[in-house]
């Protein structure tokens, strides 16, 4: 029975990390996309303190760059775009700060 747990569990491990996408070089992410792609709380949230940013994650705006491990993309800050004001580009487009 416990082969059949660890099994279980390594197998479960295994399609959490095949099923992780990462960002797209060169396009920019507003927080909530980047939470619907991969495993970035921690890496936005750092960003945000790095940053002195106190704002919705989800309405930050973060460029990708590269990948630093399996499923989750460098993001570098842009700016707070501010509460609902940042706006999906839709696929394969950047998303983007709504104008004022």
């Amino acid at each position: 029975m416990q082969i059949a747990s660890t099994f279980l569990i390594t197998a479960l491990a295994l399609a959490r990390i095949a099923s992780a996408r990462s960002c797209t070089t060169g396009l920019d992410y507003c927080g909530s996309n980047l939470f619907s792609i991969g495993n970035y709380n921690d890496i936005v949230g750092q960003a945000l303190l790095d940053n002195g940013v106190n704002g919705d994650q989800d309405n930050v705006l973060f460029s990708c760059f590269g990948d630093w491990a399996p499923g989750t993309g460098m993001i570098q800050f842009i700016r707070d775009c501010g509460v609902g004001r940042c706006e999906d580009g839709g696929p394969g487009r950047s998303d983007f700060c709504a104008p004022n």
